[in-house]
């Protein structure tokens, strides 16, 4: 059985990836002050993409379990930065730009910030990753219905 830690890597990498797809328009319409932000985001984005995909071995067993204990808390630690650093920048940016939207989508995201968190410290605890995962698949079903504007135009 493998790890819930591993799952909401991948899980929430997914996520957030058609999410900036779907949001790109928007940013664009922003100007370049925002391609900045917009580009390390992103580049986060893919830095948590390498982080949670293990080099499989061309023959032989390979241990997904292992690799959570082992290499766990990095991901997640990227995971829950990355995390607070969107609840931030939806803070500041959406305010200045008047994209109020961007503010009350921390509704959703800083629970799963805050359980990303608490997962990277407590890595050996099941049920403490079990009930991450639960947050994290939460707190995107109410992103993704309520708070992410691109979908409802």
């Amino acid at each position: 059985m493998v790890e819930c830690g591993l799952d909401v890597g991948r899980i929430a990498f997914h996520l957030r990836m058609v999410d900036r797809f779907v949001g790109s328009a928007r940013v664009q319409n922003l100007g370049h002050r925002l391609d900045r932000v917009y580009f390390f985001i992103a580049a986060g984005i893919y830095l948590q993409a390498r982080l949670v995909s293990p080099r499989i071995p061309e023959k032989g067993d390979f241990d997904l379990q292992a690799f959570h204990r082992e290499e766990g808390r990095k991901y997640l630690v990227a995971y829950a930065i990355l995390s607070w650093v969107t609840v931030a920048a939806n803070a500041a940016l959406g305010e200045v730009n008047g994209i109020l939207q961007w503010s009350v989508q921390n509704f959703a995201i800083v629970p799963m910030a805050a359980a990303t968190s608490v997962t990277a410290i407590f890595i050996k605890q099941a049920w403490i990753q079990r009930l991450a995962l639960t947050i994290q698949i939460g707190g995107w079903i109410l992103y993704f219905a309520f708070f992410q504007s691109a979908l409802s135009e």
